[in-house]
Parts: structure tokens; sequence; C-alpha cells
């Protein structure tokens, strides 16, 4: 029974001490005074130059740890995103960041400040079945993506999209 009353004891005062902890957390709030109209963050990505990138359903949010800029689609901004419905982001060694939306795929051109639409297709030239809805770099800088029935390496070069058949894991389609 003294067993007993000492472990609850200890853990009392191990958990009280942990939660003490946490009092001192602050948190900021980094949009406007009037918010973001937008439901959820989806993603949230840093850059290797410090900048945070959030995902929304409704565009792209970069914060530099003073001010956050909104990026939406427009179909008459060329140099602006595909599409406000953020699917994924990535940031590869290069620091390009790599953004897919529900109408394709651009990366942030940081020199003139714009997005570069990449056109993709599948190895055999047909255009994507549907959104690229993950993309994620390995440790040899390279791009892999997934859509609604692949995934697969992308080869920056072709901008070709190198399916793995998700039914037969094993085979590469070329």
């Amino acid at each position: 029974m003294v067993f007993r009353i000492l472990i609850v004891s200890l853990l009392l005062l191990f958990n009280s001490n942990l939660l003490a902890q946490f009092d001192n957390i602050n948190v900021r709030q980094i949009s406007p005074e009037s918010g973001y109209s937008f439901k959820a963050i989806r993603i949230i990505k840093q850059d290797l130059t410090g900048y945070m990138w959030f995902g929304t359903d409704q565009g792209l949010i970069r914060y530099d740890s003073r001010n956050s800029e909104w990026f939406i689609s427009s179909l008459n901004d060329s140099l602006g995103l595909p599409g406000s419905d953020i699917q994924s982001i990535a940031v590869d060694d290069n620091n390009l960041v790599w953004i897919s939306t529900e109408n394709g795929l651009c990366f942030f051109d940081r020199e003139l400040q714009n997005f570069r639409k990449v056109p993709v297709k599948y190895e055999d030239g047909t255009p994507l079945e549907s959104e690229i809805n993950n993309i994620t770099i390995d440790e040899n800088n390279n791009l892999w993506f997934s859509d609604n029935n692949y995934f697969g390496l992308f080869d920056r070069e072709t901008k070709q999209f190198n399916r793995i058949n998700v039914n037969h894991p094993t085979r590469i389609i070329k």
C-alpha cells in the first residue's frame, strides 16, 4: 500500500512539473488583422532560407518571421500559381520550392519572385490523369510524385513522370 502511494505521489509530482513547463509558451498571430478566409492549413514546409510555406485550399502563404504573403491563382497570370488548392509542397537541395495544385505543378523562382509552371506528362507522353497528390525529395535530390493511380520518379530534364504501377509495385512502366 505504501508503495502505491509513493508511485501515485511521484506521478503527480512529475506531471505537475511537466505541466508547469507549458505555462511559458507564447503564440503569435501571423495572419493579417482581418485573418485569412481558408478553413485549414494542409501542409507546412520550411525552405533552406528559413521561409515557412503554408499550403491551403485557397492558396499559398510565405512567412519570413515578420511578414506573410498570400499567393492565389489567377487565370490571367501566367507567372502565378496554376491553382489555389495546394496539394503538396517540397523543397529540394537547390532551395527550389515545388508546389502541386489541382491544376498542375510549379516551383517558386526566387530571382523573379514568381511561379514557373512545369508541364508534366507520363513517360509515354500522355498527360497526367489526375493531380499530383504528393511530392517528396530523396537524399539524391530526386523528386518523387504520386497521383491517384501511380507513384514514381520525376525526370526534371524531360518533364516526365516515370510511373510505378500501384497495383504491381515491382513493375516500372516504360
